[in-house]
């Protein structure tokens, strides 16, 4: 098991995400704020902090998001 996330390096890394760009919604604060940070432990905080932005907009429009590029596709949704 990697080492622990804290909470407050989570939340400044959500900031830092916005300083850069990044469209941050407020939901993903909330969530960062009272998750279980253990499903999250073995990842860099900055992977974390993308993956609870992502998490926060699936939860508020009640929908999973389109598969980004690059990132991994189930073999349902491979296209041979």
């Amino acid at each position: 098991m990697g080492s622990a996330i804290d909470r407050e390096d989570l939340i400044a890394e959500l900031q830092r995400l916005e300083k850069y760009g990044f469209y941050v919604i407020e939901e993903a604060y909330e969530l960062a704020a009272r998750m279980d940070l253990t499903v999250i432990s073995d990842m860099p905080v900055s992977t974390a902090a993308l993956v609870v932005s992502q998490k926060a907009i699936e939860i508020k429009f009640d929908q999973r998001s389109p598969v980004l590029v690059g990132s991994c596709k189930t073999q349902e949704q491979r296209q041979y």
